[in-house]
């Protein structure tokens, strides 16, 4: 998207660094969307909603791609298109799953837990995601050079969208949640109450 924005389209580095500036703003404001609107909403169904976002998304990219942009310039069409799904995306997949994290995970081990879900969101999006796009890349023929078939790519995306929503129900429902909450804070009360009196006999 890079170079048939740069190449293809001539936007400018500068104009390219805005949007990214413009992205990483929409993803602070998904923090108060996330609180005002949609916190008590069941993690199953955010899930789901975030993957139609994110297929919406890509849909929007192929339009892009292939220059139809409802009568928009070009930039200004990227930044209502993608900009807005990005920030429903991230509200509505990445901020209930850290915060899903948080209630289920005992606090005697959070510092360990969090910075392996740090670890592991980092490699997989800092390697694994690039390293797959490189290899669907290889069957697609997608080069800087040739950027002809880049909307098959955003197709390939939305398939893969399908691919977790046949595994959505593996997440805990509220209820569930609720029970893990309750059985952790009693056994934390528990053992708060052993060392109490522990240090009371010592």
């Amino acid at each position: 998207m890079y170079y048939y924005e740069t190449d293809v389209l001539g936007i400018s580095q500068i104009v390219i660094s805005w949007l990214s500036v413009i992205g990483y703003f929409s993803l602070f404001l998904s923090v108060f969307m996330y609180q005002a609107l949609l916190k008590e909403v069941d993690i199953r169904w955010m899930m789901f909603i975030g993957l139609l976002i994110n297929m919406f998304g890509c849909a929007f990219s192929i339009m892009f791609v292939k220059g139809y942009y409802l009568g928009m310039p070009p930039v200004v069409f990227l930044v209502m298109s993608s900009t807005v799904t990005d920030t429903l995306y991230s509200a509505y997949t990445q901020l209930p799953g850290t915060v899903l994290f948080a209630k289920i995970i005992p606090e005697s081990v959070e510092s360990s837990m969090f910075a392996l879900l740090t670890g592991l969101i980092n490699l997989s999006n800092l390697f694994a995601a690039p390293e797959l796009g490189v290899f669907i890349n290889t069957f697609v023929g997608v080069t800087s050079e040739n950027l002809q078939e880049l909307w098959v790519l955003y197709c390939v995306q939305i398939g893969c969208c399908m691919i977790p929503m046949m595994f959505i129900w593996i997440l805990p429902s509220r209820a569930a949640v609720a029970l893990a909450q309750a059985k952790i804070n009693a056994e934390a009360e528990a053992f708060s109450e052993t060392l109490r009196e522990t240090l009371r006999l010592s």
